[in-house]
């Protein structure tokens, strides 16, 4: 057997961090990578190996490692791999059963595993278990799969409208003009907003007798409270919901709000069709969902396509703050190779041997640089029926791995994502981080590649995303990390995803800029709703850009100095849009069907911009700034003739 020098190996010795996005230190569990060793592959049945590795730290066997050697191993660096997510003690699951049949012996077989709090959202069945519990869940006879829930992120980076703190991208993106020559304030419209929470922090009462958002109290006159269907269970959110609906209240104050907090994909959709039954005739989120398929269209994209006939509604959503920070390309396969991980008496343990891609050139391998304070989120996807949003539920044919390595050669591995994903999702994910405490950076090695032992077909196209989550982002290498970030739900022809434009850089000699991390678009969807080939079709993202980092009256930092906090990241830029449909549907008498909303907003009330990082003007559309950047008063003015 070949040796391998392990000494790469301990530059990355590390916790791992067991945590939820806003956890505190009671939520963490922490780990050496010793410990963070999986299942060998041949063993990983239908249970998440990440959810196995918990149970195992659950239920710790005796170490091996003698005295010395946990002496001697080193303490320094200390790479963190977020894993499923603890709240209140519990680990969020989901999981799906072969077919529809079957639902409810999941559902009763998951109750006596442990599992509380359980609810089903389409093909998946939500809930919450005890790490202690976990090894139950191999018992399971009616499960496809079982994973860690892995949740999604908000995508937060002249007449005076009457309310208290105003957004800037109300003057920016001419709303207030709208309003004052149109004589519209949304009213007759409903403006439905989904996104992580809307009072977890207590503030809207507040928000309310201020003249943020509408309320019995409210001193301008606007009494109708907001219409809550769903709260967040977490305390750990951050009411970026409740900065949307600001904006909203800002843009088109005489509309009705709703809010819808999501826990998942699945949620998500029955939030649209839930705000739609409630009179929601305008639906705008801000979540990115890590689960979502990005090669077929998903349930959220259905449901808007479901309220759009059935209740007039128009959806929004926000575009993304990650720039072009995603790979692609065909899986191209090199001769197989071992791969080793640090054993626990520091010697180098075989895991097996997996086929890697070539990157180029023979490069098993492209750098990942975590800076201090960096926080990522790698998703790997390929074209495969997606299990849990087929209407079918067909899934994968092929199975692929992804790995986290100290070596730019691939072999020494830090961590891995080794899930079956045969007849499941064609899915892969690592959240890596390097915490601030550490003075310098550090360089990681990404690769992924299919088992040489494994069964299943040959994959095809690949899509590698990473988004940044920390408060300084990764350093990726663009020869690679070049391309779309507009990917599931933004990328339905059923909603439309909107960029960002700072409210500061609207008015340029040559016209609004577009924010750099805004999303850029391109990708094209492969699949149908039984995750069957098409003929790939792209969609035209972004549709349009609004402002962002504008004033709310609480979220976000002040980024200009006026003493009040900016809302930052196409989460800002889209609730804005959604004011200016509302103000578009007020002005028709509620008659503006919502097929034509893209249609009139597409030809004459943008203002056209240009991509940077093209050398030409890019006329008309482009996949930076879609078409363009919204002028309210024209879009209005373009709704007029539903008017009757």
């Amino acid at each position: 057997m070949m040796t391998i020098n392990p000494k790469p190996i301990a530059v990355a010795l590390s916790l791992l961090t067991i945590m939820t996005s806003g956890a505190n230190a009671a939520d963490q569990i922490q780990i050496t990578p010793q410990a963070a060793v999986l299942p060998p592959k041949q063993a990983i049945g239908f249970v998440d190996p990440n959810l196995q590795l918990l149970a195992k730290q659950a239920n710790p066997a005796p170490t091996r490692m003698g005295a010395k050697a946990a002496m001697d191993a080193p303490q320094a660096a200390t790479a963190r791999l977020n894993l499923p997510a603890l709240e209140n003690g519990l680990v969020r699951i989901e999981a799906m059963a072969p077919s529809k049949d079957k639902d409810a012996a999941l559902m009763q077989e998951l109750t006596s595993a442990g599992a509380t709090q359980l609810r089903q959202s389409g093909n998946i069945i939500t809930g919450t278990i005890a790490p202690s519990a976990l090894g139950n869940l191999n018992k399971l006879t009616n499960a496809r799969f079982v994973r860690q829930a892995l949740g999604g992120r908000v995508n937060a980076a002249a007449q005076s409208s009457t309310t208290g703190v105003v957004s800037q991208g109300d003057a920016g993106q001419r709303s207030d003009q709208a309003r004052l020559r149109y004589k519209v304030d949304g009213k007759g419209a409903t403006v439905g907003v989904i996104s992580d929470s809307f009072d977890i922090r207590k503030g809207a009462e507040k928000g309310i007798a201020n003249g943020e958002l509408p309320g019995v109290g409210n001193p301008y006159g606007h009494l109708t409270p907001v219409k809550v269907l769903k709260e967040s269970s977490s305390k750990f959110k951050s009411d970026e919901g409740r900065a949307m609906l600001e904006i909203v209240h800002d843009i088109a104050p005489g509309a009705n709000l709703a809010f819808y907090s999501a826990d998942n994909e699945a949620d998500h959709a029955e939030g649209i069709r839930q705000l739609a039954k409630a009179g929601a005739t305008v639906i705008v989120d801000d979540v990115t969902w890590f689960g979502a398929p990005w090669f077929q269209e998903g349930a959220i994209s259905r449901a808007a396509s479901d309220v759009m006939r059935q209740y007039n509604a128009v959806t929004l959503t926000s575009a993304g703050n990650e720039s072009n920070n995603s790979a692609e390309g065909v899986y191209t396969p090199l001769k197989a190779s071992e791969l080793f991980r640090m054993g626990d008496d520091g010697t180098p343990v075989s895991v097996g041997k997996w086929e890697l891609h070539d990157w180029g050139n023979g490069a098993a391998t492209i750098p990942v640089t975590l800076r201090p304070d960096s926080s990522i989120a790698i998703m790997l996807q390929w074209d495969e029926p997606f299990a849990s949003a087929s209407l079918n539920r067909q899934g994968s044919a092929s199975d692929l791995d992804m790995f986290w390595f100290a070596d730019p050669e691939g072999r020494n591995v830090v961590y891995q994502s080794t899930s079956n994903n045969i007849n499941g999702d064609p899915l892969e994910n690592l959240f890596p981080s390097w915490p601030e405490t550490e003075r310098k950076p550090q360089t990681f090695y990404l690769g992924f590649g299919r088992w040489a032992d494994g069964k299943g077909g040959m994959p095809g196209k690949f899509k590698i995303f990473v988004y940044d989550q920390g408060n300084t982002p990764a350093e990726l290498d663009r020869r690679h990390f070049n391309k779309s970030t507009i990917l599931g739900h933004a990328n339905s022809p059923h909603i439309l995803a909107v960029g960002a434009v700072n409210y500061d850089q609207i008015n340029l000699p040559t016209g609004p800029r577009p924010w750099e991390l805004s999303a850029v678009g391109g990708f094209a969807f492969t699949r149908d709703a039984n995750g069957n080939p098409v003929r790939p079709y792209q969609t035209g993202k972004p549709d349009f850009m609004s402002p962002h980092r504008a004033n709310t009256s609480f979220f976000g930092v002040d980024r200009d100095g006026d003493g009040k906090p900016n809302f930052q990241g196409t989460s800002a830029a889209a609730p804005h849009a959604a004011g200016i449909v509302a103000l578009m549907q007020s002005a028709s008498r509620m008659n503006l069907p919502a097929y034509m909303v893209k249609t009139t907003l597409s030809f004459g009330p943008t203002i056209d911009m240009d991509d940077p990082q093209t050398p030409w003007f890019d006329y008309s559309f482009d996949n930076k700034s879609g078409w363009g950047f919204l002028d309210a008063e024209k879009a209005v003015r373009g709704a007029l003739r539903y008017y009757r």
